[in-house]
């Protein structure tokens, strides 16, 4: 099964709920079933009668079979294998050998063109622009997919008809694409009810392709990140994986210099249940490997630095406790706070007082132009700070989107 096709997910925990009896004929409203056709039969539409539990018991001895790709017309149905999938699935030598059977089933049936198009770059005219949607609940493996597909293409350069220069650039952006998608995984990807790292963001990726299909130039546009993921999260979700990856893999002399708390401190981050010692290995592990990809795509050092340091900024807002004037706890309150608006501003490279304005402070302006400060309530004040620090990551997130696309530009040779 070629994995090039458009990819439609079929989240697996459905097809185990969905299965009808054959033998009594039992199931949701179906009249007639017919025996299941050989798994190694590669195309829904080839079910005589289709109905959703054929489908469903179709997809599922395959999936059983170990097949996660199935045809349905120019479709292609994926199912998460919650695995790793082999090495040579998706590597270059089975795309090859997939190259010459799609362009032969181009010619024998002029239906396969809409294949052979997302299929194999080899069949596709030259000056077209072509669009794969890659569509999918939460955790069915979607992320995971796109960096197959773009590996794929990335295989199809003409090597025999290209100078070295192209050659090595195709292979040079190539390669950072692999290490901006490790990045954003780490600021845009969460810990979810249904995976532990599932995208909270969309992503258009715009790949462009000299005359022998070699890599010139690539672009990232993102949309729909879940800020609000900041601020709260559900019983046994995550904040974003950079934050934890961050604390975990800090030495105790960076975090006494950069003023950080255990991870379990934060309010922003203890939301969601307890980090298990497993879990802290893993974010650690992690965090080594991003600042590897940082560093060789070009975005390590002081650069970095100065995003650790939002990033706890960010965290230490989340500390501010805020309370009313009469309250019989607010000068121990405010004793509190004091210091976290000092670091907070600090981190952040803010004036305290006007970070303070900001969170507690609304200002009004008549119709006669006069203008009134009012004191927030403990309630809106919570709210305004859970606005600044949505607006926060927003920015650097698009900011660290920005300076990848500006790496992702073929140079001049």
């Amino acid at each position: 099964m070629s994995a090039f096709a458009y990819k439609c997910f079929v989240n697996i925990a459905s097809l185990c709920n969905c299965r009808c009896d054959r033998t009594t004929g039992e199931g949701p409203d179906i009249k007639q079933r017919h025996p299941l056709l050989n798994a190694f039969q590669e195309d829904i539409l080839d079910i005589p009668y289709l109905n959703d539990p054929e489908v469903l018991d179709f997809l599922r001895e395959r999936y059983e079979q170990g097949y996660i790709y199935t045809y349905s017309g120019s479709v292609l149905v994926v199912l998460n294998p919650f695995d790793q999938v082999k090495p040579d699935v998706h590597g270059s030598k089975l795309i090859r050998e997939f190259s010459d059977e799609i362009i032969q089933e181009c010619i024998n049936n002029t239906n396969a063109a809409s294949i052979a198009a997302i299929t194999n770059l080899a069949v596709l005219p030259r000056s077209m622009k072509h669009t794969i949607l890659i569509s999918g609940e939460s955790g069915s493996g979607k992320t995971e997919t796109c960096k197959s597909l773009v590996l794929a293409f990335g295989s199809s350069m003409e090597e025999d008809c290209l100078p070295e220069a192209a050659k090595q650039m195709h292979q040079l952006l190539l390669h950072k694409l692999q290490l901006a998608y490790g990045i954003l995984d780490s600021f845009g990807n969460a810990c979810t009810l249904t995976t532990s790292n599932s995208s909270r963001y969309g992503k258009l990726i715009e790949l462009q392709f000299g005359l022998r299909y070699n890599l010139v130039n690539c672009r990232i546009q993102t949309y729909l990140l879940e800020s609000s993921r900041i601020y709260t999260q559900q019983a046994n979700e995550r904040n974003f994986n950079i934050f934890y990856e961050m604390i975990a893999g800090t030495n105790a002399q960076e975090m006494r210099e950069l003023k950080m708390l255990p991870m379990g401190s934060y309010h922003f981050l203890n939301q969601g249940g307890q980090v298990s010692t497993e879990e802290i290995s893993v974010y650690k592990q992690r965090f080594g490997e991003l600042k590897r990809n940082l560093r060789e795509i070009g975005l390590g050092g002081d650069a970095f630095q100065d995003v650790q340091r939002v990033l706890i900024g960010i965290l230490t807002l989340g500390q501010l406790q805020f309370f009313n004037n009469g309250d019989s706890d607010s000068n121990a309150l405010q004793q509190a706070n004091e210091s976290v608006w000092e670091n907070a501003s600090i981190l952040l490279g803010l004036n305290k007082a006007d970070l303070v304005r900001i969170l507690t402070v609304k200002t009004l302006i008549t119709p006669l132009k006069e203008t009134f400060q009012v004191q927030l309530s403990p309630q809106y004040s919570e709210a305004a700070r859970d606005a600044t620090v949505k607006l926060i990551y927003r920015l650097l997130f698009d900011k660290l989107v920005g300076d990848i696309n500006n790496l992702l530009v073929a140079e001049e040779r």
